[in-house]
């Protein structure tokens, strides 16, 4: 009897604290969640001529590049991830909270002039919160893309979507707790199915944000940058745990606090992890180890989110509302406030950014959800 009373009382509680959540997640959305209000035309067409940036990186944004159909537009909350194909075509990750309906999708796919080609994946590719997209060419000349999923997924896909492996919350992962994790996972399945959205998206214990890939063509590393502020050692191939995680929550050296972005710094002399330590406001080096070589601290590096790698430059969305620029010393040189343009109309926070083929870049904003196309102006432009 006291045994079935403990698993009522258990289950009671448990009852209470998801209808709680239920209440919490609703009031959050009303309380937070507003459409963004575009300028008026002639307003924003003002802003739009703002020449942004300094020295060789000062950008212009192009509006005829990029167009979304109205249909994702009205729907998406976030866009999250981006990376750069080898044929130069642009493919792009997001999520949104409400409203899933059999032809919701998460990603999106433009050709090398920036024009929209459609939507890739499935419903299934929308549920949680869709958040890194890393993407490169390996050993059998294919190029793949890696997906995290803030809501405990972590998986690979040729670029027609096809999964090749997944490894969601794996057990090998045995840092984390896990008592209440599946009760809030089939909650999060529950509201999912019963009300078409992502009430409950973020778990509470296993939060994958993006990944590295080691030059060995081999090793991967993902952060998980919201619940651990940890980063973890995967096999790219099989997406087995390789047994190596370092990190955890705090300011000190070689420890984190949202570790959100990260990639393998392969420009000449160096051969490092660089982690984009965003709530400390700085970057991290580390070896293949986890062990800490160097910091980096700048006025300029405030939120950053992640990287990218062209010509011997680093850039870096930072959710502040800039993107930096670094040069082969990592020195800062140029700032580029994309937010004094695209912040008046509701989309002031850069989550991901990456440079063309020609130093041109492309932006997706979180909260509220946009995606941008930035010209790079040459010299003499003014």
């Amino acid at each position: 009897m006291l045994s079935i009373l403990g698993k009522l009382t258990r289950w009671s509680l448990y009852t209470i604290l998801a209808l709680f959540l239920l209440i919490v997640a609703a009031l959050t959305y009303t309380l937070t969640c507003n459409d963004p209000t575009p300028l008026p035309a002639e307003e924003q067409a003002v802003l739009d001529e703002q020449i942004l940036g300094q020295g060789e990186f000062r950008y212009r944004i192009r509006r005829d590049k990029l167009n979304v159909p109205e249909a994702i537009t009205s729907t998406w909350s976030n866009v999250h991830g981006l990376t750069l194909a080898p044929d130069n075509s642009i493919y792009v990750t997001y999520s949104s909270w409400y409203g899933h309906d059999d032809n919701t999708r998460a990603m999106i796919k433009f050709d090398k002039d920036a024009n929209f080609i459609g939507t890739l994946g499935d419903r299934g590719n929308a549920v949680g919160e869709p958040h890194g997209l890393d993407g490169r060419t390996e050993q059998d000349g294919n190029f793949y893309l890696y997906h995290t999923n803030n809501a405990g997924r972590f998986y690979k896909t040729d670029t027609a979507m096809n999964e090749i492996w997944s490894n969601d919350f794996p057990e090998s992962l045995t840092m984390y707790g896990r008592g209440f994790q599946k009760f809030r996972t089939d909650l999060a399945d529950w509201a999912y199915k019963t009300f078409d959205n992502n009430l409950f998206s973020i778990p509470d214990a296993y939060s994958p944000c993006n990944v590295a890939f080691h030059p060995n063509g081999k090793d991967l590393y993902m952060a998980d940058c919201y619940s651990g502020s940890l980063v973890h050692k995967f096999d790219a191939n099989s997406g087995e745990y390789q047994g190596l995680t370092f990190g955890n929550t705090k300011a000190t050296p070689g420890l984190f606090n949202t570790p959100h972005g990260l990639i393998w710094d392969t420009r000449e002399g160096r051969d490092q992890l660089l982690i984009a330590d965003r709530s400390n406001n700085r970057l991290q080096y580390t070896d293949e180890d986890g062990k800490v070589l160097s910091t980096i601290e700048d006025p300029a590096i405030v939120d950053p989110c992640d990287f990218d790698l062209w010509n011997g430059y680093v850039l870096i969305p930072d959710l502040s509302g800039h993107l930096v620029i670094m040069d082969k010393d990592n020195k800062v040189v140029s700032k580029v406030d994309v937010k004094d343009v695209i912040g008046p109309a509701g989309f002031p926070h850069p989550h991901d950014a990456i440079f063309l083929e020609n130093g041109d870049i492309v932006v997706g904003t979180w909260f509220n959800g946009s995606l941008t196309y930035w010209e790079r102006l040459s010299a003499e432009e003014s």
